[in-house]
């Protein structure tokens, strides 16, 4: 299960900047950056495959709902330790317009903008709004 778009305007930029560098030292740290990216990408992966193989139905979990620039947005059941990223890659991945930096979390009648979903994990009864970019 590959997780369809996520980071991969990241991965994108990453690797032409890896073929454009003509420094040694730049292009490591580009390399160094895309592998983690991928170690990351990676680990959502097992989270997203073990949750779809293991969590039945009387599985501890809860419901998030996932709107906006997702391919498939609507509610999902998932576990207390599965990040964001992981519920998007349920979701089928993040549209080429999802606007990532300003995605919305609606929380227990709070409202939470957050810069990058990374290391978010979801709470029972989450609305995940993920904005269309405008450019």
């Amino acid at each position: 299960m590959r997780a369809p778009f996520i980071a991969s305007f990241a991965v994108a930029a990453l690797i032409t900047a890896c073929e454009k560098s003509t420094d040694t030292a730049s292009y490591q740290k580009l390399d160094e950056r895309l592998t983690r990216i991928e170690a990351q990408l990676s680990s959502i992966e097992k989270t997203v495959a073990k949750t779809a193989v293991e969590m039945g139905p009387d599985e501890e979990g809860f419901t998030v709902y996932l709107s906006g620039c997702v391919a498939k947005p609507g509610a999902y059941q998932v576990t207390s330790d599965m990040p964001l990223l992981a519920a998007v890659t349920l979701a089928g991945g993040l549209s080429e317009k999802a606007n990532v930096k300003k995605i919305t979390i609606h929380r227990q009648g709070e409202k939470f903008v957050i810069g990058t979903p990374e290391k978010i994990f979801l709470h029972e009864g989450d609305i995940v709004e993920i904005p269309e970019k405008f450019y």
